[in-house]
């Protein structure tokens, strides 16, 4: 029985062992998605900047006055609170 009982033992140790490796080799995974993920996000953000700062630069006026309509609307909003 003590055999049995040590043979038992053994195989659990080996099957945690393996789900362990499996989990690690997941988490590696999950890791690298997450940071291509935000690489890409990062990238997308860069651009989306850069074509604003573009268009601020080659329309000043046009540009303040969307702002400014933009601050009025949200002050009457947050008046109507």
């Amino acid at each position: 029985m003590n055999g049995r009982a040590q043979d038992l033992a053994d195989s659990a140790t080996a099957i945690a062992r393996r789900s362990a490796d499996k989990l690690t080799d997941a988490a590696g995974s999950v890791e690298g998605s997450l940071r291509d993920g935000a690489g890409s996000l990062r990238s997308a953000a860069e651009r989306s900047a850069s074509e604003a700062r573009r268009l601020v630069n080659a329309n000043p006026f046009v540009s303040i006055a969307i702002a400014a309509v933009a601050g009025g609307v949200l002050a009457w909003l947050m008046k109507r609170r």
